[in-house]
């Protein structure tokens, strides 16, 4: 080791010599390969020829597989007479198609022995050869006709039969006359094992490091290559392996034609696989996926590959193909459909096989008091609970494939919509009854997903779904993609007292309190399946007060569940293991260490009790005051809320008093932002409830929106004054955006109380809801101040129905100049406005017209005003518009000509349309007029309802028929209202 710098000569020679030792190296490697592989191929076909001499106990030469390999090696002592030019073997003047057998030749092919390296499994894994000239010659020569064996020909040469095709008992690999007979096809039983062989592999690399996985990879190749070698000569053929990848890529991406073509499997060059070839390949793919994915698209072959002497597949009625591959846990929801047809198979099952309660999680365990199992199928199919239907269901359907129930029976990824947080231990039919019960009140499409973790899980690999930290597991991640949380209860609400629901009720409503994250609460009572929702539900909003439908719909829901909602501890909940109490309870506290010992007590803890009870009794108070419940522990928990809306009706209550209204009353927090009070038709409310509202308001922080509601009824003792008004007005705060104030029938209410009102109403205001209806106290000085208030309106709905002292030219004339440019949405009832004339209701449509150029919602409702002409029809209506109502129905002085009037008016923005004009026109000129309506109909107009009362049932049917007929191309929906008998 001379410090003196080598000179070139030197360094060439070294090279050299580095070359050649390489070279001698690679022929030794090369040679024990071939010897390897000539003794594998003897050693297979020794035993095909043990196994099937019953089966062929004649044959033509050569008689097995083992004589042809040997025909194949080369054999020094042989003469040269028995090979042709090119190194062909002939065999009684047969050329056989077998492997050049010169030494030349031979050492031509010899593989390339270096290490590989890992490449995308999505493309190509071959390596390129760095002597590409040698590669490129051997493979010319390898391309050559003389030395094509016809296993290499393509699958479409013979016949295009699938070996994995049930029908077929030899498929592509049968006996063709004029060849060398093929070896028989594989026996019934093999396939199976080999299937099974793979499954028990793929299961104990779950619990393998990735280095040990890494060497179960060799294992894993060997049965694949089992599984793939369909004539078991010891070597696949580019028929085989083309055959395989057509079967098995369209639904595993590692085996598509493309990642798994055969150049790329070929490493060797010498157009076939051995096993080692696989092996490198399939350790490539390892490197590349990772053991999880890798798992999950090896167990697809299970699925995808048939086993004809597979046992009949019991849950084949539950899937449409094979199955899939979904990575992200989050994307695994399932449909409502497709639980009712695991309901449907467990209830089918449970009586033929007698299920027993085995289960020690299970609620209906009974091995401690009875030696003896609890028969489920001798009480009831809905006792099944998610245990058993794991046991029963989930691990044997999933066993092959090591992978979740929706991937099972999936055919692609299923994002969430709905997240679900249950107990284990509820009926699973139940269960299902209660989330189709939540898709019906939310009017959700069939296709709504719902995240379960029992079906989305991967239950063989609970680890992995679960991670190291809440925050991290798959329930998180499904929450964070889904719109709202769907609490199924069990009759004992046992799901309030377990550590993993209480952290997703947690991330629901605590985590989430500022975004739009909808919680519902459902279960199944002694009247069926019914809930609480988060507001309205679809189902409430097609009624016309959507929250007494809402009140009505809740009623159902048991006040015992509700009870136990409100004594929820977090800190009290248990769990199966103690690790992940501490886990989540730390996760919650946001304490920087998951495994350590948590804090007893925390304000998280008792945040999330707060919310959790405060909005229980919520959504409860109502019917818990029907109930004649103690209401002491709702108002604790109301006033310990603080939630940031309060929304309650008590229309037609019989119970509620001044006396209730204060104690509700001191449920108004700092933080609340949206106050709605319905006390319609309350016998027992007076301005005594008003009085305690009005002391409440200037409490919150930012009063946002304020509704409230005395719709007259005829038992009521004590009615709203103007005293209660005025003491209402002097308390609005100025943050108030939007104020609604239903004094329907408050024939008690005058202009003394109403413009104190309105003239406290803050600078701010942006949405505007009075009715004075039936009330003949009001006169138009009340409407003469409402012009300051409007200004910076986006909507205003005015009800002076019936108010005749209100409704004057005078006043109309006063609100059309006061109509503010930024109106969005403007609704008008004048009904029975006997002073107006033609001029003013038609003055009123054209300043509409100009001042509110952006207006797309108008409804006016000049029902019964019976000095109306066709002069006050609208010639032209604002050109944005998207939903129009107009009625002038009963006003006896109208002609058909006000109907053609209104048609020309309208513009092709309209998307709904209704128009009343019950008994204001003969019958014969109606229905002309109505033919021109139909021809000048809006482009976009997807709905319309006509309002027809007074004409003949003839001619209303005519009428009918033509809008339907008109609207039919466009699937609109049309709705006529039948005469009067």
């Amino acid at each position: 080791f001379s410090a003196a710098p080598l000179r070139e000569s030197q360094i060439h020679t070294m090279a050299a010599r580095i070359a050649e030792r390489r070279r001698e190296h690679w022929k030794m490697a090369a040679a024990m390969e071939r010897k390897k592989r000539a003794d594998a191929r003897m050693a297979m076909a020794s035993k095909l020829e043990r196994d099937d001499t019953s089966m062929h106990p004649t044959r033509t030469f050569p008689a097995t597989s083992a004589e042809r390999t040997r025909a194949s090696l080369p054999n020094p002592s042989e003469s040269s007479d028995s090979c042709d030019d090119h190194g062909s073997c002939v065999i009684n003047g047969v050329g056989g198609n077998l492997r050049p057998s010169t030494p030349k030749q031979l050492d031509s092919q010899q593989p390339r022995i270096r290490p590989t390296k890992s490449v995308p499994v999505s493309g190509a894994f071959e390596e390129k050869d760095s002597d590409s000239e040698e590669s490129s010659g051997r493979r010319r020569r390898c391309g050559d006709s003389r030395f094509r064996r016809e296993s290499d020909s393509p699958i479409q040469d013979r016949g295009d039969i699938s070996p994995y095709s049930p029908g077929s008992s030899e498929g592509v690999f049968a006996s063709t006359p004029g060849r060398i007979p093929l070896p028989p096809a594989r026996p019934r039983a093999t396939q199976m094992r080999f299937l099974e062989e793979l499954s028990e592999h793929l299961h104990s690399m779950k619990s393998l490091s990735n280095r040990k996985a890494m060497d179960k990879v060799k294992d894993v190749s060997e049965v694949v290559f089992q599984i793939v070698d369909f004539r078991q000569d010891g070597i696949v053929d580019r028929g085989e392996l083309s055959t395989f990848t057509r079967t098995v890529g369209d639904h595993c991406p590692m085996w598509s034609p493309t990642s798994c073509s055969f150049a790329v499997v070929d490493k060797f060059g010498d157009r076939q696989i051995c096993p080692k070839e696989l092996c490198v390949y399939l350790q490539n793919a390892y490197r590349q996926l990772g053991k999880r994915k890798f798992i999950a698209q090896m167990g697809l072959i299970t699925s995808v590959v048939p086993a004809r002497d597979a046992p009949e597949d019991i849950f084949a009625e539950l899937r449409d193909g094979p199955g899939c591959v979904i990575y992200d846990t989050e994307e695994r929801g399932i449909t409502i459909s497709q639980l009712q047809a695991l309901v449907e198979h467990m209830e089918k099952r449970c009586d033929a096989e007698e299920w027993c309660d085995e289960n020690e999680m299970s609620p209906t365990f009974k091995s401690r008091l009875h030696p003896k199992p609890t028969k489920l199928h001798e009480t009831d199919p809905t006792a099944v609970n998610l245990y058993h239907i794991v046991d029963m269901v989930i691990r044997p359907a999933t066993k092959r494939r090591c992978c979740s129930w929706v991937e099972y029976i999936a055919k692609g990824p299923q994002p969430p919509h709905w997240f679900v947080s249950h107990y284990w231990g509820d009926a699973v039919a139940h269960f299902v009854a209660c989330l189709a019960q939540h898709s019906l009140d939310r009017e959700l499409p069939p296709d709504t997903m719902y995240w379960v973790c029992a079906y989305a899980n991967n239950q063989w690999d609970l680890a992995y779904e679960l991670c190291e930290s809440p925050a991290s597991s798959s329930f998180r991640r499904a929450m964070e993609r889904s719109l709202g949380t769907v609490t199924v209860l069990d009759p004992d609400a046992v799901c309030f007292n377990r550590i993993w629901c209480c952290y997703e009720i947690w991330f629901s409503i605590v985590d989430r309190f500022d975004e739009p994250y909808h919680y519902d609460m459902y279960t199944y009572g002694e009247a069926g399946p019914c809930g609480i929702t988060d507001g309205c539900a679809a189902a409430d909003l097609k009624y016309e007060y959507p929250v007494d439908a809402k009140r009505q719909r809740e009623m159902k829901f048991p006040l015992q569940l509700c009870r136990r909602a409100l004594s929820t501890r977090l800190q009290d909940a248990s769990a199966s293991r103690s690790a992940d109490k501490n886990m989540i309870l730390n996760c919650i506290s946001r304490s920087h260490r998951l495994d350590v010992e948590p804090p007893e007590e925390h304000e998280e803890y008792e945040k999330l009790n707060r919310i959790l009870a405060g909005q229980v009794s919520h959504a409860i108070w109502g019917t818990a005051l029907e109930a004649g419940e103690d209401m002491e522990p709702y108002l604790d928990a109301l006033c310990k809320c603080d939630l940031p809306t309060l929304e309650l009706t008590f229309d037609s209550s019989q119970h509620v008093a001044d006396s209730d209204v204060a104690q509700l009353s001191k449920s108004i927090g700092l933080g609340l932002k949206e106050l709605l009070l319905d006390f319609s038709h309350c016998a027992l409310i007076s301005d005594q409830a008003l009085y305690a509202i009005a002391d409440r308001l200037q409490v919150p922080a930012a009063l946002r929106r304020l509704s409230l509601s005395f719709m007259v009824n005829a038992r009521r003792k004590n009615p709203v004054t103007d005293e209660g008004l005025k003491a209402l007005g002097a308390a609005i705060p100025d943050t108030i955006s939007s104020f609604a104030l239903n004094l329907y029938g408050c024939h008690t209410v005058s202009d003394d109380g109403i413009q104190p009102l309105l003239a406290a109403m803050p600078s701010g205001l942006e949405y505007l809801d009075l009715s004075f209806a039936f009330n003949e106290q009001i006169s138009c000085e009340t409407v003469f101040r409402l012009p300051p208030v409007m200004a910076g309106l986006r909507e205003l709905k005015l009800n002076f129905h019936y108010c005749q002292r209100a409704l004057t030219d005078e006043a109309l004339q006063a609100l059309g100049q006061a109509i503010p440019s930024t109106l969005d949405t403007l609704h008008l009832d004048l009904r029975y406005g006997e002073q107006l004339t033609s001029s003013a209701v038609r003055d009123l449509f054209r300043m509409i017209k100009e001042r509110a150029p952006d207006l797309r919602d108008f409804f006016v409702n000049c029902n019964h005003c019976i000095l109306l002409t066709d002069a006050a029809v609208p010639a032209v209506l604002p050109s944005k518009l998207v939903r129009l109502r107009i009625g002038f129905g009963f006003c006896t002085r109208l002609s058909p000509v006000a109907v053609k009037t209104l048609a020309r008016a309208m513009n092709d923005e309209i998307g709904e349309l209704a128009f009343d004009f019950s008994d204001c026109c003969d019958a014969i000129p109606v229905l002309s007029a109505f033919q021109d309506l139909i021809d000048e109909l809006p482009l976009k107009l997807q709905r319309i309802e006509l309002t027809l009362m007074g004409l003949n049932a003839a001619c209303t049917q005519d009428i009918e028929e033509a809008v339907k007929s008109a609207l039919a191309p466009r699937g609109a929906l049309v709705f006529i209202s039948r005469p009067r008998p």
